[in-house]
């Protein structure tokens, strides 16, 4: 749950539109719970090239590296640090980023080393759970620390977080699980290799395979499953009981739990950069005239040749 994969996260080619080597940038727009303002005190500007919330709090990152932060601040984790970023990511009440050299900052909730425990290195992305979070070091090895660790093995192209568990595509295409929860059978994976992005939500994983179409396990009650149909999604994002996924032509479609409105997302196009948190959607959206086949096309991106958001 970016959940953070904000893993937020939209994947071609390996590179996340969010960080691709031209001017993609937009509005931040939210559906669904609004407990302390998550979704109305979204900050204006069309600026932003990533987005990440939780439950309470949300962070927004802008094409300069700045990073905006609303909501709740009850332990400081709307109190940014200073300096320029590349990735953020929303825990519940924990904030993560990587900074502009690589090297990750975690601040708020610390009752699980969450910030304390951030490890050093160089990293690529970050993403958050409950309380831990999943982060992918520049060499293609993950590492997840807090209420949820684990060790996962080899290397990977994206890691997302769950609800206290971890999920990583690795760089052959096949998926992998690990974590302190497996309460509905999430650790059991969809086997073979090929496939394109995954998600980790509360209790359930969705995945795109190699054909661009939709898969969900673990705990899929509550609408996770069935899937939308089709074979044209390029970035999919879980969250809990419910899951945002982006199609080739920058729509968006959302299923699952819709207890606040949470699936009831814009028809406007086009749309980037994913978030689910607990009961919301986010998404970037695009100002017009840009279109996302042509930024795709600026980006130099190939669909369905992909590392990770």
């Amino acid at each position: 749950m970016k959940r953070s994969i904000s893993l937020v996260s939209c994947i071609i080619l390996g590179i996340t539109l969010a960080h691709a080597p031209v001017a993609i940038a937009g509005t931040v727009v939210g559906w669904g719970y609004d407990g302390y303002g998550v979704v109305s005190g979204i900050p204006a500007g069309n600026q932003f090239v990533d987005v990440s919330a939780y439950e309470a709090h949300g962070l927004a990152l802008r094409a300069d590296g700045t990073i905006a932060a609303w909501g709740s601040n009850s332990v400081g984790e709307t109190t940014v640090p200073a300096g320029l970023y590349k990735d953020v990511a929303a825990g519940q009440v924990t904030s993560y980023a990587v900074r502009a050299d690589g090297t990750l900052a975690a601040w708020g909730y610390d009752g699980n080393g969450q910030v304390s425990g951030a490890p050093a290195g160089a990293f690529t992305k970050v993403t958050a759970g409950r309380l831990h979070a999943t982060a992918l070091r520049a060499d293609g090895t993950a590492i997840a620390w807090g209420v949820s660790s684990g060790t996962p093995t080899g290397t990977f192209r994206d890691v997302s977080s769950g609800f206290d568990w971890s999920l990583g595509l690795h760089t052959d295409g096949s998926l992998e699980a690990w974590g302190a929860q497996n309460a509905y059978n999430q650790f059991t994976v969809p086997t073979g290799t090929g496939f394109l992005a995954a998600a980790a939500g509360s209790f359930h994983g969705v995945a795109i395979k190699f054909d661009g179409s939709l898969i969900a396990w673990g705990d899929t009650s509550l609408g996770t499953n069935p899937v939308p149909s089709g074979n044209n999604f390029i970035a999919v994002e879980a969250g809990h009981y419910h899951s945002i996924a982006l199609r080739s032509d920058g729509s968006l479609v959302a299923w699952g739990l819709n207890d606040f409105g949470q699936n009831n997302v814009s028809a406007a196009t086009p749309f980037f950069g994913l978030s689910a948190g607990n009961r919301m959607h986010m998404a970037i959206l695009v100002p017009e005239p840009v279109s996302l086949a042509g930024l795709m096309s600026a980006a130099g991106l190939l669909r369905r040749r992909r590392r990770a958001a």
